[in-house]
């Protein structure tokens, strides 16, 4: 797609009142050309003489050297306006994707069926592939040291690999998904028990609409709720 103002203003107002009631004033928009980011928000802050600060001049900026078709854009803008109704509505949070803004993507991407990331960063031009829909086979191991664990199972080898991680690594609690995530298509499909370290928090994001698996007899089945 192509990246204009004119398409991100388009985005900005259609998602404004979809997701956040119209309350939030058109920023600044523009578009860049660097390497570690796909959207940003920027603002300008001010302190007075009682040491309050305001924030102003909010400005949506959008990388235009990386490839993006509509749902991707979409979902970038919208990313950056999470972050701009906490500034613009002075709300705390925990991080730069703390509990709030995490609580408010996972009901947008839940709500409207979007698939907003805690990250696009990447040195990479977005590849097609990478963004892809694929089905995915997800396992989740908690450690018993209290560290998360995740990989990506081939489907033919599902219940040899259940056993052999609950076998070979210190697993305190194991899950698994099925889902089509483009997150998960940067980890290997997996033929051996293998277990890949990552934040637990952003995995649970990314898992927001995952479907939870249990084993019943021989077979996995979606978890009964």
């Amino acid at each position: 797609m192509l990246i204009t103002i004119t398409n991100i203003q388009r985005i900005f107002a259609k998602y404004n009142d979809l997701c956040f009631e119209g309350k939030l004033p058109m920023p600044i928009i523009k578009l860049g050309n660097a390497k570690n980011y796909l959207g940003q928000l920027r603002c300008k802050k001010k302190k007075d003489r009682f040491g309050k600060i305001t924030l102003y001049d909010f400005t949506l900026c959008v990388n235009t050297r990386y490839e993006m078709d509509e749902p991707k854009l979409e979902d970038v803008v919208i990313h950056e306006m999470i972050h701009y109704y906490i500034s613009f509505n002075n709300i705390k949070d925990t991080s730069s994707h703390g509990i709030v803004f995490r609580n408010i993507m996972n009901d947008i991407n839940h709500r409207f069926g979007r698939n907003i990331m805690i990250s696009s960063k990447g040195n990479q031009p977005v590849s097609a592939s990478s963004q892809e829909y694929k089905q995915h086979l997800v396992g989740v191991a908690t450690l018993k040291d209290g560290t998360t664990a995740t990989m990506t199972c081939a489907r033919t080898r599902l219940f040899q690999i259940d056993e052999d991680l609950r076998r070979l690594f210190p697993i305190q609690n194991l899950t698994w998904y099925f889902t089509i995530e483009p997150y998960f298509n940067r980890f290997p499909r997996c033929t051996k028990a293998k277990l890949y370290r990552v934040d637990k928090e952003e995995l649970t994001a990314h898992l927001a609409t995952a479907l939870e698996l249990e084993r019943v007899g021989n077979a996995f089945r979606p978890k009964r709720k």
